[in-house]
Formats: C-alpha cells, sequence, structure tokens
C-alpha cells in the first residue's frame, strides 16, 4: 500500500513516516506540505492508494484536498489525521469526500489498522471519537446530554492550563507545536461552551474534570 502524507508540520510528519514505515505492508510514497502540494504529487504518480491528510493547513486545507480529488476523479482513498475532534470537522471531511477520520492521539496500531480498512474498501472513524459519539447518544437518550468526554491529552492540557502555564510553557512540556496547544484549548472551550480561559477552568473544576 503506497501512502502520501499531507502535514504542514515538519516534526509531525516525519512522526507519521515513522510509524507507517515499521509496518510491512506500508510504503510512504510521499509528503506534502498543504493540498495543492498533493495535488501536484498525485498528478505525477498514479501508484498512491491512500492519501493521510491534515485538516488545517495553510494554502489548501484537507477538506479542499478531498473535494479536489473527488472533482478530479482521482483513484485514491483520503483518510483525515487531525487534533480536530468537533462533530462538524467529523461530518464536513465525510461530506467531502474523506472514507476516514483519526485524531492525532490515536495509537499507531490503530492508525496503521485504519488504513488496511480502508485500502480494503472499508469507511473509518477512530474507537476515541466512535465513543465519544456513543456517550453521547445513549446519555442523550437517558437524559443526560452534558456529559463531557475528554482525551488523555485534553486532559492533560486542561490540567496544565489550570495550573497557569501558558500555551508556549504547554508546547514544550508536551513536545507539541504552540499551534496544536491553541488548537487543542479552543476545542476544549468549544466542547465545553465557554468563551475564555477562565471560563474553561471553571467549568472544569465544577464538573470535576482536573483535581
Amino acid at each position: 500500500m503506497n501512502v502520501l502524507i499531507v502535514e504542514d508540520e515538519l516534526i509531525v510528519r516525519d512522526g507519521i513516516k515513522m510509524i507507517l514505515e515499521e509496518s510491512e505492508s506500508i510504503h510512504v510514497a510521499g509528503v506534502a506540505k498543504h493540498g495543492v502540494e498533493a495535488l501536484e504529487i498525485l498528478a505525477c504518480d498514479s501508484s498512491i492508494d491512500i492519501v493521510l491528510t491534515d485538516t488545517k493547513m495553510p494554502v489548501m486545507d484537507g477538506r479542499d484536498l478531498c473535494k479536489n480529488i473527488v472533482l478530479q476523479k482521482i483513484p485514491v482513498k483520503v483518510i483525515i489525521l487531525s487534533m480536530l475532534n468537533a462533530e462538524q470537522e467529523v461530518v464536513d471531511a465525510f461530506a467531502a469526500g474523506a472514507k476516514g477520520y483519526m485524531l492525532k492521539s490515536v495509537n499507531p496500531g490503530e492508525l496503521i489498522y485504519s488504513l488496511q480498512h480502508v485500502q480494503n474498501g472499508g469507511t473509518y472513524l477512530c474507537s476515541e471519537l466512535a465513543m465519544k459519539y456513543f456517550h453521547r447518544l445513549y446519555f442523550g437518550m437517558h437524559g443526560d446530554s452534558r456529559v463531557i468526554e475528554l482525551s488523555a491529552r485534553e486532559t492533560e492540557i486542561l490540567s496544565f492550563l489550570a495550573k497557569g502555564l501558558t500555551s508556549t510553557e504547554i508546547s514544550d512540556k508536551m513536545f507539541l507545536s504552540r499551534r496544536t496547544v491553541e488548537g487543542y484549548r479552543q476545542e476544549l472551550m468549544d466542547k465545553t461552551g465557554s468563551k475564555n480561559t477562565a471560563e474553561l477552568i471553571h467549568y472544569a473544576a465544577r464538573n470535576k474534570l482536573i483535581i
């Protein structure tokens, strides 16, 4: 299976490449920094089977890349690999033509499995999101739709925010880019309906999301 990785952050791109190359069934055929560069590679290389792409990128994002692949009838399948877990992001990705949606917090085994599953004709939603939507459906049916599900990484970032750390300090501790940390912060505020970090921390303390 030949895979094209589309990711604008070098350290993340290299990390994904290392994970995929651990599998004997996967060959990383190329890497691109954004959607336009990915389309240029696809125009020259017909051997690529799967495009594994981030969502938020300069020049052309992952969703527009999906749309262009569909419009140009390029015979590849697209899997989104993103830190964004908002329901609308997932819905929009599949509507654009993606065959899978994975969070960047996914373990290497599940990432490799998702590629194999999609290559074999399936669609895939990572287990973390699947459980999140299951809980929302279940508790919604039982009159408790305010249950907030956080990933381990979201919980860790929330804990650091509660301790007063800045995004730069958190990025240094977690070996993430500042932009990635800011993205998680925004996702946490969206999930909890908070307007700012102070409201987010207050919500987390009130609902025992942090100790």
